[in-house]
């Protein structure tokens, strides 16, 4: 046999690769191909199995066909935005056997054809440009959902879960048992010793938030309809399976049963499935079902409780704590935690500089939270202007599934390019594990090859409170702070956020080497935690390591791309506020935006600088821009927005609760504070630094924001 043929839904298993072991010479080619047109596209895979994607792409237009990915105004997306797949060329049918509207619908005329008679299919299927001008196949739309303002792609959370080792079977679908909840939920048939636990867990490292389903239901088998495919409409409600864990511990008192109650009738669970010291949060809760079930508790118990108090206290047993304490004494008793004591660095980190000299230039870059915004940025910087090997931190099954993550990454930012390929070694780990959870070995290794360390990675949650975020972000830190200081002195290049600063009002600027007083942070959990941190590497600094520290602030798209992060603030307000047709009349805030190439260029420039060592620098912008400013912007590129009282503007969000800036909820306090967040910061380190790169800051105008825009739409973020 020389050769197989499949079609574009094609994964890669271990049963493909065990099969084409068995065949060698054999070659495994990926079409694409619907009835309509028959095959049009076409991608044969290399010969080394190593170098297989999870996914392949379906390949380049064969010969005499045309493919177009289009977005909702039928133009052309960009490379690495996903666009709706239309054929044209000699190849498409003449249309569907006496059905003229079916083939009115799906035979389009050619928009970019000057012949009357040429068409285009309407293929309803999803794809998009890879650089190497392969063409990835993502699904079809109709198996497309929007929750909470998000579209998201059901196939590729079945692709996740079909990757985990027990699970057989699976399917996911939007259910509404509850009006108003829409959410996701699992089916997965596994194998006997399947830990449900253990596969939220493996979700949650592989999917955004808004992407992971709030219940996953165990099936001995999946109902099939009589054609043989799954029958979703069969399959039972979360609320009607109950697999209690071996861990199970019923609620016992008055206050536990009523709390576990109400969790199960607001996340649609079986009544009895709720465990003493089960999380809202981990069965399923967000943000906006959190809203409900505090309306919920306050009937329940006739006491005023904030939403903080669910993220202070999540489980059934603590919240029914607070909630007894607060009935006896009328006062609910937030956590707190002394923040000063937190900022402890462990003895045992003490880098000694007669280890081994500084190596320069870099050779081996550790860099942690590459997968991010800033940390891809970063990951392409580094790559771009050195000659460095890049070990980069992700989570991932195996060091292919790692490396396919980051190429993945830079190919949807537009960054990737092939000679990215042999100096991207990816480290699979975990930054909220002890020694990133790689065995005494890996670690050690680790330790006596990287020169130097680039501590972008944190979990980022304005919501959550700080000991949830507290291994990733502080003791995840810490963890660098210890390899930096073993086998070799390295450098640490720790980004941390300008929102550690003191939020007290000063008439004067705050300078870089400033610190805050822990006691005049915001009770903002991801915060406290950054600024726990941000004092370990100080601290560290002290014993002797080397070490520069970033504060940035609101990191916006790419000045020129205008690639943004759809997960950030800005973005969720602007969708949020053009979803509700008007903005907040807030005269005190403001935005400081600081595009993320520069940011990442920025850091990448001062960090090379060893006079620079020992120093914080501020990426701020010298102007911020007001919100007003920013929605005078957005009703010039063609939305209708009203400005309103900030009151009756947080009542409509709370009434929209699949608006996108929905979970930002508890950040939204319920009357606007009179105090102005405009704070002046000095970053006269960074103008020193930068004087002779030739980097400067882009003006965040009416311009940037109309690049910003347009990319949201293109991308599918924002409707027309």
């Amino acid at each position: 046999m020389s050769g197989l043929k499949v079609s574009e839904q094609l994964q890669i298993s271990n049963a493909i690769r065990d099969l084409m072991e068995r065949l060698p010479g054999c070659t495994l080619h990926n079409h694409y191909g619907p009835s309509e047109s028959h095959v049009v596209t076409a991608f044969t895979l290399p010969e080394d199995l190593a170098q297989w994607p999870a996914l392949p792409p379906i390949g380049k237009p064969i010969s005499n066909c045309q493919i177009y990915l289009l977005n909702q105004a039928f133009q052309p997306v960009p490379i690495g935005v996903a666009g709706e797949l239309y054929i044209g060329g000699v190849g498409l049918a003449r249309g569907y056997f006496n059905r003229p509207e079916l083939t009115a619908e799906r035979f389009i005329q050619h928009p970019f054809s000057d012949n009357p008679w040429a068409r285009l299919y309407k293929t309803g299927d999803l794809a998009r440009y890879l650089p190497d001008g392969n063409i990835e196949f993502l699904g079809r739309i109709d198996h497309q959902v929007k929750i909470r303002g998000f579209r998201i792609e059901l196939g590729e959370i079945e692709s996740v879960l079909s990757d985990y080792q027990q699970v057989q079977e699976c399917v996911v679908i939007p259910r509404e048992d509850t009006p108003g909840n829409k959410r996701l939920v699992a089916y997965v048939v596994g194998d006997d010793d399947l830990d449900i636990s253990a596969l939220k867990e493996y979700i949650k490292q592989k999917l955004p938030d808004y992407m992971v389903p709030s219940v996953v239901v165990p099936l001995t088998s999946l109902p099939l309809s009589p054609s043989g495919k799954i029958d979703r409409k069969a399959l039972p409600a979360p609320s009607a399976a109950f697999n209690p864990s071996s861990d199970f511990v019923a609620p016992k008192t008055e206050s536990q049963i009523i709390i576990a109650s109400l969790f199960a009738e607001i996340l649609s669970l079986h009544p009895q499935s709720i465990s003493l010291e089960d999380s809202f949060f981990e069965l399923g809760g967000h943000s906006l079902l959190a809203t409900q079930l505090m309306f919920r508790i306050r009937e329940a118990f006739e006491i005023n409780l904030s939403l903080r108090a669910l993220f202070d206290y999540p489980s059934v047993s603590d919240l029914a704590s607070a909630i007894d304490h607060a009935l006896v004494t009328g006062d609910y008793q937030s956590q707190t935690w002394d923040l000063e004591a937190e900022a402890a660095l462990a003895p045992d980190i003490q880098p000694s500089t007669a280890i081994a000299p500084i190596v320069s230039p870099m050779e081996r870059i550790f860099l942690t939270g590459a997968t991010g915004f800033l940390g891809i940025h970063l990951l392409s910087e580094l790559l771009s202007t050195t000659d460095a090997t890049v070990y980069c931190l992700v989570r991932a099954d195996n060091r292919d599934a790692g490396k396919e993550r980051l190429k993945s990454k830079l190919e949807a930012t537009g960054l990737w390019r092939d000679n990215f390929t042999s100096r991207i070694i990816p480290i699979i780990g975990d930054l909220g594990s002890s020694r990133f959870g790689l065995s005494a070995t890996e670690y050690n290794n680790l330790c006596k090859e990287i020169d130097v360390v680039y501590h972008a990675g944190a979990y980022v949650n304005h919501v959550w409170s700080y000991p949830i975020l507290k291994d990733a972000n502080v003791l995840g830190t810490q963890d660098v702070l210890r390899l930096a200081s073993l086998g070799k002195l390295k450098p640490v290049h720790y980004v941390s956020t300008i929102s550690v600063l003191s939020t007290s009002q000063t008439d004067q600027p705050i300078v870089e080497s400033a610190t805050a007083n822990y006691y005049d942070l915001p009770k903002v959990g991801y915060v406290q935690t950054k600024w726990v941190a941000e004092q370990l590497v100080w601290e560290a600094a002290k014993r002797g390591l080397p070490i520069t520290i970033y504060r940035p602030s609101r990191i916006s798209g790419h000045s020129q791309t205008g690639v943004s992060s759809f997960d950030d603030l800005l973005s969720r307000r602007v969708k949020g506020c053009i979803r509700l047709k008007c903005f907040p009349s807030w005269s005190g805030l403001a935005e400081n935006l600081v595009p993320v190439d520069y940011v990442s260029r920025a850091i990448v420039c001062l960090s090379q600088q060893k006079s620079l060592f020992g120093k914080a620098f501020h990426l701020i912008n010298p102007k911020s821009v007001h919100l007003r400013e920013i929605f005078d912007w957005v009703r010039s590129l063609g939305y209708s927005l009203q400005e309103i009282d900030y009151t009756h503007w947080r009542s409509k969000l709370i009434e929209d609760m699949e608006n996108p800036l929905y979970p930002y909820l508890p950040n939204f306090p319920e009357s606007p504070s009179n105090i102005t967040n405009l704070i002046e910061y000095d970053c006269r380190n960074v103008i020193d630094g930068l004087r002779e790169s030739g980097i400067q800051l882009p003006e965040v105008n009416q311009d940037l924001f109309k690049t910003y825009l347009c990319y949201f739409r293109e991308s599918g973020f924002l409707e027309d």
